[in-house]
């Protein structure tokens, strides 16, 4: 799997941050994901040989040396390195959000726009269990919501979307670009990809709702060209990492 690190592709249009409306449901399509516990339980120690217990001479303990694992470059690490990222600040993408309006005042609304998109995220990711500050599960996100307004509404089913976010896991853990980037870039990253994809679902569903078909079709546009420039593959075969 390929996927492009977004740094400089999200340019939200004017047209976008002058119709849009606060988006109060996430798509039906993964409204009832639930993790699934996949921890699994440490086995027991193995008990000593009777030969070894029963010995009288003092074992030498081995020295003590950093794990050869850890020394490891991430795509050589059984599980990759992590894809989650501390937070810096509460917030950081809504500022961003917020300078693509030069007039004041429409800045203020967009900030706070933006705030209530990662609050509503928060809320819901937090009501299905899902990962939080974990850039796998907001690209698998940003894919499923963006799709369904490309395909109006024939996303990943909820048993998909996780299928997605473990193959994003997989890959971004062993991609050394991703690793690269520090908390605050990873937080950046994360909460935009969220902010794009509620900020173009919405302004699908507000012009769906008023029947504008021009609009619904530009958004869909929008949507094909975000999902094929953040997955560098056809729309045609984005499915494909679902299945």
């Amino acid at each position: 799997m390929t996927i492009r690190l977004v740094h400089q592709f999200f340019w939200l249009p004017k047209i976008i941050l002058g119709s849009l409306v606060i988006f109060f449901g996430l798509s039906a399509s993964i409204a009832q994901v639930k993790i699934e516990d996949t921890v699994s339980k440490p086995a027991k120690a193995a008990l000593p040989a009777t030969n070894q217990a029963e010995t009288k001479k003092p074992v030498t303990p081995p020295t003590i040396v950093p794990s050869d694992t850890a020394k490891l470059p991430c795509d050589k690490m059984p599980n990759g390195c992590p894809t989650t990222f501390k937070p810096i600040a509460a917030m950081i993408a809504p500022d961003w959000y917020a300078k693509q309006e030069k007039n004041p005042k429409d800045a203020a609304k967009s900030r706070q726009k933006a705030v209530a998109y990662l609050e509503k995220y928060k809320n819901h990711a937090t009501n299905r269990r899902w990962e939080l500050n974990d850039i796998a599960r907001s690209y698998a996100f940003f894919v499923s919501l963006t799709y369904n307004v490309y395909s109006k509404g024939k996303g990943p089913t909820p048993v998909e979307m996780e299928t997605m976010t473990r193959r994003f896991r997989a890959e971004l853990s062993k991609d050394a670009k991703f690793q690269a980037n520090n908390d605050r870039e990873r937080q950046f990253i994360y909460e935009r990809l969220i902010l794009v994809a509620l900020d173009n679902e919405a302004g699908y569903v507000f012009a769906k709702q008023n029947e504008d078909a021009a609009s619904q079709e530009k958004h869909r546009e929008r949507a094909k060209f975000w999902l094929e420039d953040v997955i560098e593959k056809p729309i045609n075969q984005i499915p494909n990492y679902w299945k």
